[in-house]
């Protein structure tokens, strides 16, 4: 299985978590170009936590993606993405 090495996560979190179901998040149609205060890397896993829906979706993509983190990227949202990699969400 082919995986994909994580170097960036701010990157990371804008086109892989934020992104692609943003309109989800009431972010609106226009595509979010940058992190901002509200929504950045911090607030990413709060956001997983409490929007259950929007959780599912994200973490179900990423999962089949098969991402991969570098033991140097030491972030709580990689911990919840690492740990939300062992569910089967189908």
């Amino acid at each position: 299985m082919k995986t994909t090495k994580v170097t960036n996560l701010e990157k990371f979190t804008l086109h892989q978590i934020f992104r692609p179901y943003q309109t989800m998040l009431g972010i609106g149609d226009k595509t979010l170009n940058k992190l901002t205060k509200e929504y950045n890397i911090d607030t990413a896993r709060e956001l997983l936590i409490k929007n259950k829906e929007w959780a599912k979706l994200v973490l179900s993509r990423i999962s089949r993606c098969h991402f991969r983190f570098p033991d140097y990227i030491n972030h709580p949202l990689v911990k919840f993405i690492k740990n939300a990699q062992t569910i089967n969400w189908e």
